[in-house]
């Protein structure tokens, strides 16, 4: 009945052949992805080893230089030693291929990018060298590299520590159409692992799941998204595992550098895209806690300071022994000029800033990289100085005056934190609490979105507290060129006007919300203490109890009246403002010179007359 009934037959035949692509296809991508592993390591197995401790103490006992030795020859023994050992010098080869090309090949933009990267980190030799052994030692936790947005960790790692690992460029799969597309997405995700051909029967099986039985599959969209999410990292676990398996049956397993622990390196989260795939940050999160516990691979996060260390660990349960955590802070003012002079040359006119400019543009790796770039399209770095802090300035002015949807901050909020950072000299910032308190009145989901929006950055005090003192924070603006445009805002007499005037409404609305409350409660008191009078109760008369609140209402009144009474002065002071500026500009308008317009009469003799030829 089964084979004469179309209804049936044919999709039975459709699950057949789909069951029998997972039967064909999944051990293909387990190979794929542990060709990609095999590459990756390969290229390592052939790097010179260093000497031991001993062997260095005594070649410098006795005088002589201590060199790293070439690896030893590998006696291929199976096809799979073969096929690395292939790898190996293939990639050898392109790298070399590659340091050639660009060594003779034109300057371009690349590789003023890559020149310019490692001006920027050649006066911080022991930061390198300690973020590079911290990268290249076999870990037990999720490593996560983070700092402020913009100071250049993907680049440190990719272009200074020269770590070769598998990179998984999230940014990608979550902004280039991979946040709606779906096949987009799971290509993008697989083709990091070297997982081919992409899964994606999944939406097929489920489609013809509800054709036969309607209802009856009750996986929604972003459900068989993880599920195919899961199948790949599935996958590329069982990857690691064999890999590490294979190479420690191997005969040079232990002359292999990094011996069967990759490097995996995942970058691009924001915290603005990492919730546009529901689950899928936090599945990445556990995942690689997971093969890092089981020592299968090295995992680094690069994100940046202002969400990653939280986010992370809510996603280990709050666990912070499974996560390590290393921060790559700015550059220092004082270095800036020398990261110029390196660049351009002793005597370019980048070299030679003003000190107010320098400080202006900060040690941040974004703002230096863009004053570079601007500079060699030949721009003066005078006039590129300024147009990055006219760009910082006109941002936030945006944010001033529309707000940011989606945040929970408000536009009086950061104005409070604008005049309050306006205040402050250059490099300063503000205690937490203090700033807690005067923007947000206590509100710490407010500050934490405007750290998210890198509006603000906080950091621990630079000097450590005593043993029995707690850790102490302090917000600073989000960087040098933003402290630079809330200084510029705050010095606009009409935006100030403006916003003072708004933050002064909000104030007004608060106080008197309150003040409406302790009156009102004083109201219903005093029908309490009326009620031995209107219902003849056994009501002592007057009661101490109510008598006591009352005067306590009373004085909670008469501060609230205070508080209203300074808000009101402050709206009072901004509409002066607004109506002195208003009677500047129709004073300037009246005193310049109105020209004479002549006016065409009706009429047939009129407009003769103004042509001249009447």
């Amino acid at each position: 009945a089964l084979t004469t009934n179309a209804k049936y037959s044919l999709p039975l035949l459709v699950f057949f052949t789909l069951g029998l692509t997972y039967v064909v296809l999944d051990p293909l991508r387990s190979y794929t992805v542990q060709f990609r592993i095999a590459k990756l390591m390969a290229a390592e197995s052939l790097k010179p080893i260093a000497p031991s401790e001993q062997a260095t103490a005594d070649a410098e006992a006795e005088g002589l230089e201590v060199v790293p030795t070439a690896a030893p020859p590998h006696r291929v023994r199976t096809l799979w030693e073969a096929l690395v050992w292939i790898m190996a010098h293939t990639n050898q080869a392109q790298d070399f291929l590659l340091r050639a090309s660009a060594s003779v090949g034109l300057p371009g933009g690349d590789n003023r990018r890559t020149s310019f990267t490692a001006d920027f980190w050649a006066h911080r030799e022991e930061e390198v060298a300690d973020i590079r052994s911290w990268l290249g030692e076999p870990k037990e936790q999720v490593m996560l590299l983070t700092g402020r947005r913009g100071n250049g960790q993907s680049s440190f790692v990719n272009n200074i520590c020269g770590m070769r690992g598998v990179y998984m460029n999230v940014g990608q799969m979550l902004e280039a159409g991979g946040a709606f597309d779906d096949r987009i997405f799971l290509r993008h995700f697989g083709k990091s692992f070297g997982y081919w051909p992409t899964q994606g029967m999944d939406r097929q099986m489920t489609a013809l799941l509800d054709l036969m039985m309607p209802g009856s599959s009750k996986l929604s969209r972003e459900n068989e998204v993880m599920v195919a999410v899961q199948r790949v990292l599935s996958c590329v676990t069982s990857a690691l595992q064999v890999w590490r398996k294979r190479r420690r049956n191997s005969s040079n397993y232990e002359h292999c550098v990094a011996a069967g622990m990759p490097l995996i390196v995942i970058d691009g989260f924001t915290s603005e895209n990492r919730h546009r795939r529901e689950g899928f940050f936090e599945s990445l999160v556990i995942w690689a806690a997971y093969v890092s516990e089981e020592k299968l691979a090295r995992v680094l996060f690069i994100a940046d300071s202002s969400f990653a260390e939280p986010a992370m660990l809510a996603a280990l349960g709050n666990r912070p022994e499974r996560l390590e955590v290393r921060e790559l802070h700015d550059a220092k003012p004082d270095a800036v000029r020398n990261i110029l002079a390196r660049h351009f040359g002793e005597g370019h006119r980048a070299a030679n800033l003003s000190d107010s400019e320098i400080a202006c543009i900060g040690g941040r790796f974004r703002d230096i990289s863009a004053l570079v770039e601007q500079v060699h399209r030949g721009v003066p770095p005078s006039q590129a100085v300024r147009r990055l802090a006219e760009g910082a300035e006109s941002t936030v002015r945006t944010l001033l005056m529309r707000g940011q949807e989606g945040s929970k901050w408000t536009r009086p909020q950061l104005w409070r934190a604008v005049m309050l950072f306006s205040k402050l000299p250059q490099g300063h910032g503000v205690p937490y609490d203090v700033f807690l308190w005067q923007v947000f009145r206590g509100d710490e989901s407010g500050v934490q979105s405007m750290r998210e929006s890198n509006l603000i950055a906080v950091s621990p005090d630079p000097v450590p507290p005593a043993a029995d003192q707690p850790r102490k924070f302090t917000v600073y603006p989000g960087s040098p060129l933003f402290a630079e445009a809330l200084r510029r805002l705050a010095r606009n007499d009409g935006v100030c006007a403006v916003l003072d005037l708004e933050v002064a409404k909000v104030d007004i609305k608060r106080e008197a919300d309150t003040l409406a409350g302790y009156e009102a409660e004083l109201v219903r008191l005093q029908e309490v203490d009326d009620v031995w009078h209107d219902k003849r109760r056994g009501l002592s008369d007057p009661n101490e109890a109510l008598r006591k609140r009352k005067v306590q209402l009373l004085g909670l009144i008469e501060e609230q009246r205070a508080k209203l009474e300074v808000a009101h002065a402050e709206r009072r002071a901004a509409m002066a403002r607004l109506k002195r500026n208003k009677e500047a500009f129709a004073k300037a308008i009246a005193s310049e010179p109105v020209d004479d317009v002549r006016h065409v009469e009706s009429g047939r003799g009129g407009f003769w007359a103004w042509l001249g030829l009447a």
